[in-house]
């Protein structure tokens, strides 16, 4: 990771978005820096990412496709202009820091612990919320020379063969041929657009029975049944820390009620549902890369499982996703 941003930099941000940054709260980020940015309202947090123009059309095309899902009334948590009227800011030294402020996620946190917020009401309202941002998404034109990347399984192959021991020789032969069968899908109108990729948990609040879905830094080009391939692998990981068992029955309850709600916004082939015990190996196969590239993190009972499922092949959860689909189909009809 690039070094933290400068007190200087900081400071500069901080000012372009109305903040005082003598005391910045550090709240988080993977590849970025992102500070409780305290002022009068709107709360807004502030993102600082390392690099330089190419990085900049890409946190530029995030910006504008949020943009445009909160004009037309989508729970996300928008971009918020900079003083100088701007989205984003080119800040520091080449290749410099990338700013950009969203307003704050109102709400609380969802506990997946929490018996009486984890359950069928609030599956069905994760599915409705990703439902409405991918009917959005197909009407979505980025502006010239802004674009996000596209889904592209060379790359993760490529991560792969550089990072895994000789030893799992077989694990990345299964994810060669993997991603080699994701490359010939069809990518249409229907099937294919901007996907949030990271969907769970932690990156939304519930605020009024409504979810506020933010971090969208991994955002890209993909496959809708991804994204939910992803929401629903998430949506047990809580599960899988604490030794559960019963990991495929949780998988169908949480489908099922998600289903009913994704089908109220968007509709996908039922084709496509069909396809998400492969999409779920696969996202499986890219934690078992990341595992390996963290030796911090490969241990526990997540990482078993992972690896168990990496290197075995076997499907991670034995769920008719299809037919619990067409029955959240019937229902809506």
């Amino acid at each position: 990771m690039a070094d933290a941003p400068s007190p200087a930099v900081l400071a500069r941000a901080f000012e372009l978005w109305g903040g005082d940054a003598r005391d910045p709260r550090l709240l988080g980020g993977s590849n970025c820096w992102v500070y409780s940015l305290d002022r009068a309202e709107p709360a807004l947090v502030l993102r600082l990412t390392p690099g330089g123009p190419e990085k900049a059309a890409r946190v530029q095309a995030e910006l504008d496709w949020l943009t445009w899902l909160a004009q037309r009334g989508a729970p996300v948590c928008a971009p918020y202009r900079s003083r100088r009227g701007r989205l984003l800011e080119r800040l520091g030294d080449e290749p410099g820091f990338l700013a950009a402020a969203f307003h704050r996620a109102r709400g609380w946190p969802v506990n997946s612990r929490h018996p009486t917020i984890w359950g069928p009401a609030l599956f069905e309202t994760c599915g409705k919320t990703l439902g409405e941002l991918h009917a959005l998404s197909k009407d979505f034109v980025p502006s010239p020379g802004a674009r996000r990347a596209e889904w592209d399984g060379g790359s993760l192959v490529d991560l792969a063969r550089r990072t895994l021991p000789a030893s799992e020789h077989e694990v990345l032969r299964r994810l060669e041929l993997s991603c080699e069968e994701f490359a010939g899908l069809p990518r249409g109108r229907d099937d294919f657009g901007l996907i949030h990729g990271d969907f769970h948990q932690g990156n939304y609040q519930i605020h009024e029975g409504r979810l506020e879905v933010f971090d969208f830094d991994d955002c890209a080009y993909g496959w809708y049944a991804w994204d939910i391939a992803v929401s629903v692998y998430t949506s047990l990981l809580s599960g899988v820390h604490r030794g559960e068992r019963e990991l495929a029955h949780q998988a169908r309850t949480y489908f099922a009620h998600f289903a009913r709600g994704y089908v109220q916004r968007n509709r996908l082939e039922p084709d496509w549902i069909e396809r998400l015990p492969g999409f779920l190996q696969i996202y499986n196969l890219l934690i078992f890369v990341s595992f390996s590239m963290n030796a911090e993190r490969a241990g526990g009972r997540v990482f078993d499982f992972v690896g168990e499922h990496a290197r075995s092949g076997r499907p991670c959860f034995d769920v008719d996703f299809r037919r619990l689909y067409e029955q959240a189909l019937r229902l809506a009809d």
